[in-house]
């Protein structure tokens, strides 16, 4: 069993886990209890290439979020939850409860056909319909290779064409709202809202543009002379169009109000992969800024207000959470409920992360083989090894985001170990410290990634040292 200093272990104490069986029990029996909609209506929100410390909760000093922001006031933010490094697996991941190796969706872009279609009945969307009655509705962003609505478990909406970049950016929600008067009122709903924002291109309306003044953004003392003009433009239109996400999804809450059906909400929001103009590169690299994302949970009256959690979240969570929220069984994935953290800061829960860095595009025959970095996460450690060599040669098909800040290259079994408290944004590895006590935290995270790359059947790799 392995603990890092100031963590609690990976033991579950029987009455914790007495506690946890009781809190999942009593919300299966509300959601099965008679009468009006005992099941929670669901809202999942997923947005795309954010940076997840733009947040006004999370004391940007620019970022205009009151949307978000009073969601979080609202509810309970899990502060550090681990998605992927890009959009096609992170999805995946959120639809199934599973890692990429396991439900076999690598890549953004699949030229050679490796990219598993997805089981509809590995994912929760069907089971929310056939099992809990949900009415289901697909907005934006779907990349699990279904050719229709039903194939995929949803009633209405897009999946196909060019939804990904219509919805919201073009069509102001106006299908969804329209589908949204025509609820069973008996029946809850569940919406997949996926917009391509804030992702590229960055195409805000004026109006939001003008909530900014370029010439007042800060720019970080990283960014060269040079670049500091450039910089302040992309930061400008990259401000406003989170601006404008925001504004949308207050739209989606008033229109839930207007139908009456907020008090019986859930409304989940995280990020699909991260993205940075910051000093460090994100979206395909190994880092925090590719990886992380807060997730918000807001339910009125039945999740604590104005609370965070601590606790290490992956993507691959939001499957068993949904379905216990709903009320429904499901069979074992490898993430696990949120439901008992947010009721309870102590109950038991994971130590560690870990996961696999995998490039945008694929060209060889065995893609779980194609990772190019092993990452582990700890509350107040990071640490990642190369696979392979990462070289701004092979970036084309890796796809490593990096702005204002040089490639990120690394040598086959190069390390990077960070200790995020004092070091939170990843600029100073400490793999060659000196100090006995970080020297045994970098060997036990060593371990953690060795021993779950032979779990996982990766050929074992040697660290560098």
């Amino acid at each position: 069993m392995f603990s890092l200093p100031g963590q609690r272990n990976i033991a579950i104490p029987f009455g914790a886990l007495l506690l946890s069986l009781a809190l999942s029990v009593s919300i299966l029996e509300a959601a099965n209890a008679k009468g009006p909609q005992a099941r929670p209506n669901i809202v999942l929100c997923v947005l795309d290439d954010m940076d997840y410390g733009m947040f006004g909760f999370r004391e940007h000093p620019d970022a205009l979020t009151p949307t978000l922001d009073r969601l979080a006031r609202k509810g309970t933010v899990v502060e550090t939850c681990y998605m992927q490094s890009r959009c096609a697996p992170s999805l995946a991941s959120i639809l199934t409860g599973r890692l990429a190796h396991e439900h076999g969706r690598y890549f953004n872009i699949d030229e050679t056909g490796l990219n598993r279609t997805l089981d509809s009945g590995s994912m929760f969307v069907g089971k929310l319909r056939d099992l809990g009655g949900y009415q289901t509705y697909a907005g934006g962003k779907w990349w699990e290779g279904f050719g229709t609505i039903e194939e995929a478990g949803f009633d209405a909406g897009e999946i196909s064409g060019n939804n990904n970049s219509v919805f919201v950016r073009v069509d102001e929600q106006s299908h969804l709202f329209d589908w949204m008067d025509t609820l069973e009122s008996e029946n809850p709903f569940f919406i997949w809202w996926a917009p391509l924002l804030p992702h590229l291109p960055h195409d805000p309306p004026q109006r939001f543009l003008d909530l900014f003044d370029k010439n007042s953004l800060i720019v970080p003392d990283c960014i060269a002379p040079r670049d500091r003009e450039i910089y302040r433009f992309d930061q400008q239109y990259y401000l406003a169009t989170i601006a404008w996400v925001d504004h949308e999804i207050g739209r989606l809450l008033e229109k839930i109000r207007e139908i009456g059906r907020r008090d019986n909400t859930l409304f989940v929001t995280v990020i699909d992969n991260g993205w940075s103009y910051e000093c460090e590169a994100s979206k395909g690299f190994h880092n925090r800024a590719a990886w992380e994302s807060p997730m918000i949970l807001t339910y009125p009256d039945r999740v604590p207000m104005r609370e965070t959690r601590d606790h290490l979240a992956r993507a691959a969570d939001i499957f068993p959470t949904l379905l216990d929220y709903a009320g429904i069984t499901h069979g074992p994935v490898s993430g696990e409920s949120l439901l008992p953290i947010v009721k309870n800061p102590e109950a038991p829960w994971r130590s560690f992360l870990v996961d696999l860095t995998y490039p945008a595009r694929s060209r060889a025959d065995a893609p779980f083989l194609e990772a190019y970095s092993v990452l582990v996460r700890a509350k107040a450690w990071s640490y990642a090894r190369a696979l392979k060599p990462i070289t701004s040669f092979q970036n084309p098909d890796n796809r490593i985001k990096h702005f204002y800040t040089n490639f990120p290259t690394r040598g086959l079994g190069e390390e990077d170990f960070y200790r995020l408290l004092l070091d939170p944004d990843e600029r100073n590895s400490l793999t060659n410290t000196s100090d006995v006590g970080l020297q045994n935290v970098l060997l036990t995270m060593r371990q953690v990634a060795s021993d779950w790359l032979t779990d996982a059947g990766y050929p074992l790799l040697r660290p560098s040292r």
